[in-house]
């Protein structure tokens, strides 16, 4: 194991046609869904290492498979919020985003029996554009977000790259990125997980641990599959991005959690040393 500092591991769990590259009318009538199997496939990778993480949950996925959150609490795992719809934070009214993460908080609350400490927003969609939204999380009791990416052409602008408060009683874990040329860019979670060279990404991860800094990991329920797509029309670079690699991602994880070490994010919360 490269360090003893301690990494941040996190899943979104999401259906597959619930990401930024689908329009879900029309797709739900015709789309399977393999999520309970894709939790039961992490949760048993997670278990052979001995290692905890914070799954994100969309609150209509755990309304509709509230055994595959069962599962995951039962494993010792973090439950926290990825909203309700897996909407756009800048794509709704301050009423609008109140409405969506009380009904999410409400049925994460009553499957796990327990409080819901974080949140992470669809597509990091929290912006300069929307504060009000973590004024919302501070009233509503959260205790950390992870929705801002810490790069330059993102819409909140340059910003931390490592955890820190950003409201009193509210701290932000934003997703890794590294430092080049003057800029920050993402290489630890998503599509850059599943396309950027792993040795690359090892590297990366090394260098913030090295510097006493944590780094945050993240990938999707739905890349728990294998490369065969679902039979939906869609434009070739489209099937690209969501599906490239995707065979490879619960691979790319286990040779990460042989040389590094992670937990849920609720351990910031209790005084980790890293």
């Amino acid at each position: 194991m490269h360090s003893r500092i301690n990494n941040f591991l996190t899943i979104d769990v999401e259906e597959w046609f619930q990401t930024v590259m689908f329009d879900n009318t029309g797709i739900k009538a015709v789309a399977g869904s393999d999520l309970e199997k894709n939790i039961s496939d992490i949760i048993a990778l997670l278990d052979k290492y001995g290692t905890k993480a914070t799954f994100f949950v969309v609150g209509s996925v755990a309304e509709r498979h509230p055994s595959a959150v069962s599962q995951i609490l039962k494993n010792g795992h973090e439950i926290a919020s990825h909203g309700y719809a897996h909407r756009l934070v800048y794509k709704m009214t301050p009423q609008e985003f109140e409405k969506d993460l009380d009904l999410s908080l409400g049925i994460l609350k009553e499957v796990t029996g327990g409080e819901v400490l974080g949140y992470r927003a669809c597509t990091w969609s929290i912006t300069r554009d929307t504060p009000w939204a973590l004024d919302t999380l501070k009233e509503r009791g959260l205790r950390y977000d992870s929705s801002i990416y810490p790069v330059n052409f993102y819409p909140f602008g340059r910003v931390k790259r490592f955890p820190y408060k950003i409201k009193d009683g509210l701290f932000e874990i934003p997703p890794s990125v590294f430092e080049a040329f003057g800029c920050h860019l993402p290489f630890g979670g998503g599509t850059f997980l599943r396309f950027l060279p792993l040795n690359f990404i090892k590297e990366k991860i090394t260098r913030l641990n090295r510097e006493g800094f944590p780094a945050v990991v993240y990938f999707h329920s739905w890349e728990a599959v294998d490369e065969t797509p679902p039979d939906i029309r869609m434009s070739a670079w489209k099937r690209f991005i969501q599906y490239k690699n995707v065979g490879q991602v619960l691979g790319r994880v286990e040779l990460l959690l042989k040389e590094f070490s992670f937990v849920p994010m609720r351990a910031f919360l209790n005084g980790q040393r890293f």
